[in-house]
């Protein structure tokens, strides 16, 4: 009987606190899953607001560029705050390097297709492959 009684007490206590972990491993998922959804609209207005200022040029063009700067730099330093190894911050540093590129071409204003084209598309990829990344290890443990 007691023997009964004390597998019965374990196999509470074990749903109790293995409910309790797959509940917080669910939160954090759905934490970094909302990280990845942010650095992803983030990098998109970063994106279009590049393409206007290159496209088109003029201070309104560049104004907005700086307004989506810190949301993009914030949503993509808040990825590797969630997924921190050296391999993730290589793929994010890659994405640094392109937005640097594409910025120091087109921060003056308009420039010829052929010179800022090649440097938005290499940048959107990156911020692709940071985002697949993410979701790819935005898995339980």
């Amino acid at each position: 009987m007691r023997t009964v009684v004390f597998g019965i007490m374990g196999a509470i206590a074990a749903t109790v606190v293995l409910g309790r972990y797959a509940d917080s491993d669910k939160t954090l998922r759905d934490i970094r899953a909302q990280a990845i959804e942010r650095f992803l609209i983030n990098s998109n207005e970063y994106s279009a607001a590049a393409y206007d200022l290159c496209k088109n040029g003029g201070e309104g063009a560049l104004m907005r560029l700086q307004s989506t700067i810190a949301g993009y730099h914030g949503s993509r330093e808040m990825l590797t705050v969630y997924f921190d190894d050296d391999q993730f911050r290589s793929i994010a540093q890659n994405t640094e390097n392109e937005e640097d590129e594409l910025y120091n071409v087109c921060k003056n204003g308009h420039v010829p297709q052929e010179q800022w084209v090649t440097l938005r598309n290499d940048f959107k990829a990156a911020n692709l492959n940071l985002a697949k990344t993410a979701v790819k290890r935005n898995k339980a443990f």
